[in-house]
């Protein structure tokens, strides 16, 4: 059986600590006070930096990945004649996915004996990231690419991502709520909690008064999904909110028995559509609606 590379992008934020052998992040841009960092050239700002500067008035625009990029990161595996398998962030949020399609097709050409696969995940943020990592489980189990990408597009439908923001304005900037949701939700301390669907779309869920009912909200929502399921691991996103992801996570614990729970910072480019003070929690339950 051939070895093969598994690889998502930065907007999987994926865990340091999780990281392996054959495995690779894509980079990607963001624009932010008149500097473009593209983690090459222009390293990114921390993550306590870049949600300083939110925080503070400064505001950030992504770009999506190139097919010429795409083609670049791949490349060096496929010399190595490893196939590669690719998970996607969500084709409805971002062109990223029609980048990676493109550059297969021309890598196809070039490397007419390896397999590149490249998935819509539908999923984004460590919700990518959770998936990325089952995936990666699969692989270190000895199952093959084919058998890989199998289990990864049943399993997609079974990520459930959860998360609730501080500012609407991110939210309606994107395109997610509009001017006057955003800005009753400012006066009235109006903390939605949305999840994505099966297709990858952000939908609201729930509407709470305060951040604390939210996030129970989330609790409530993630202990009627996970009966009958295995959950191995549990991740919540933060923007520079640690303390509410760590109550957030005993809770958790409290409530469930799970103390295998990863905390991380979401990346700048989930960090630019959602803003300082997002949690967002990520689990395997009976489905994503």
């Amino acid at each position: 059986m051939n070895k093969f590379f598994i690889s998502t992008d930065l907007t999987s934020d994926f865990p340091d600590s999780l990281k392996e052998d054959d495995f690779g992040i894509i980079n990607m841009s963001y624009f932010m006070d008149n500097v473009l960092y593209d983690g090459v050239n222009t390293p990114y700002l921390s993550p306590k930096k870049f949600f300083e500067k939110l925080r503070g008035g400064s505001l950030s625009q992504t770009s999506m990945v190139t097919s010429d990029q795409v083609i670049a990161f791949f490349r060096p595996a496929l010399e190595k004649g490893m196939d590669v398998l690719h998970l996607s962030f969500a084709s409805v949020l971002s062109g990223n996915y029609n980048s990676c399609i493109a550059a297969q097709k021309k890598l196809a050409q070039e490397f007419p004996k390896r397999k590149i696969i490249i998935m819509d995940t539908f999923s984004a943020g460590m919700g990518l990231g959770l998936l990325s990592y089952y995936t990666l489980r699969a692989r270190a189990q000895g199952k093959s690419i084919d058998e890989c990408a199998k289990y990864a597009d049943e399993l997609k439908n079974n990520i459930v991502h959860l998360f609730t923001v501080d500012d609407m304005f991110h939210l309606y900037r994107g395109g997610r709520v509009s001017k006057g949701a955003a800005i009753l939700g400012s006066v009235i301390q109006l903390k939605p909690v949305l999840y994505q669907d099966i297709d990858g779309y952000l939908k609201v869920l729930s509407k709470t008064i305060g951040k604390k009912p939210a996030l129970r909200y989330m609790l409530d929502k993630m202990i009627q999904k996970i009966k009958g399921y295995d959950n191995e691991v549990v991740f919540i996103g933060h923007g520079d909110a640690y303390d509410e992801a760590a109550w957030l996570a005993k809770k958790i614990t409290e409530k469930t028995g799970i103390t295998n729970i990863v905390l991380n910072n979401v990346g700048p480019v989930i960090g630019t559509h959602v803003g300082a003070g997002l949690i967002s929690l990520f689990f395997v339950g009976c489905d994503r609606s």
